[in-house]
């Protein structure tokens, strides 16, 4: 109301304007992204980046198949810090390929994004 006066306009307050907040609480998701990044090394080994640090790893999928179970447990254990009462995760995995010299792919990085999402505890 002052607000609006000073700029000399009107001010328009919805119906229940009191509660809105308490809306948005109950309606709201906590979310929480963890992402892991793995590159080949020129020595075809495999290199993790996590939230934690870095590991090296024989092969992609050794990498791979390690570093995506701690992330679903960071991504979880984060979401729930964070007042989810239960967390479902989605995975989303991209990949830079190229040919070898025998033509055979090579995955140069992959890619994991794990995201952690569930609703709020409800305030007892």
């Amino acid at each position: 109301p002052a607000a609006a006066a000073a700029l000399g306009c009107g001010c328009v307050t919805p119906p229940h304007m009191e509660v809105a907040n308490a809306v948005g609480a109950i309606a709201g998701v906590v979310a929480v992204t963890e992402e892991v990044t793995i590159r080949r090394m020129t020595d075809g080994t495999y290199v993790a980046y996590t939230s934690e640090g870095r590991g090296e790893f024989g092969d992609i999928e050794s990498a791979t198949d390690s570093t995506r179970q701690r992330a679903r447990e960071l991504a979880a254990d984060k979401a729930r810090e964070r007042g989810a009462a239960h967390t479902e995760l989605k995975e989303q995995v991209d990949e830079f390929v190229t040919n070898s010299s025998w033509d055979m792919p090579v995955v140069l990085e992959r890619r994991l994004t794990i995201k952690a999402f569930g609703r709020p505890r409800s305030a007892s």
